[in-house]
């Protein structure tokens, strides 16, 4: 089997995978992640796609993300904006984020951090019951008013490019 690695949770730019044969890993990035799944496995049996982009590290939840993300500042910004807002409306952006993740086809897991039992409970009722109509509305709203503005919806490379920078910094 191939397994697929999936990063950008935020755009709808598409842009297929590294990564080939059966037995080897393919890693879907810098664009959306559905849009390279579907046409990777167009040309590829057996594709078997484990997705941990769920909330982004707590990038998508009322929490914010966490001092040490690897993210931009744009899109942090975004994050903190969309969560101000899901918090007037008393939405959970992280549960908005789950039930947008597990609505997508194509994936054979989903990987979730949870570190409290309502959390825990929180994410089986989505899988088994959904989201609300009003929940619904505002994750609408959340894709189109917040995440639709972001250039780029990824981080992949900068923390590497942080830490060549910091030894470059050191051997000199």
């Amino acid at each position: 089997a191939v397994f697929g690695g999936v990063t950008d949770p935020f755009t709808g730019r598409a842009e297929v995978a590294r990564g080939e044969g059966d037995g080897r890993i393919a890693w879907f990035g810098r664009g959306n992640e559905f849009v390279a799944l579907e046409e990777y496995r167009e040309g590829k049996k057996g594709v078997g796609v484990i997705s941990a982009t769920a909330t982004a590290m707590g990038l998508l939840s009322n929490a914010g993300p966490p001092d040490w993300h690897p993210a931009t500042n744009e899109i942090k910004m975004v994050c903190r904006e969309a969560a101000k807002y899901c918090k007037e409306l008393d939405v959970e952006l992280g549960k908005l984020a789950v039930y947008h993740s597990l609505k997508k086809d194509g994936v054979a897991m989903h990987v979730v951090g949870m570190n409290t039992m309502d959390l825990l409970n929180s994410n089986l009722n989505i899988v088994y019951n959904g989201i609300t109509a009003h929940e619904k509305r505002v994750l609408e709203h959340v894709k189109e008013k917040f995440f639709s503005r972001l250039r780029e919806g990824h981080w992949e490379g900068l923390e590497l490019k942080r830490y060549n920078e910091i030894t470059a910094a050191e051997d000199s």
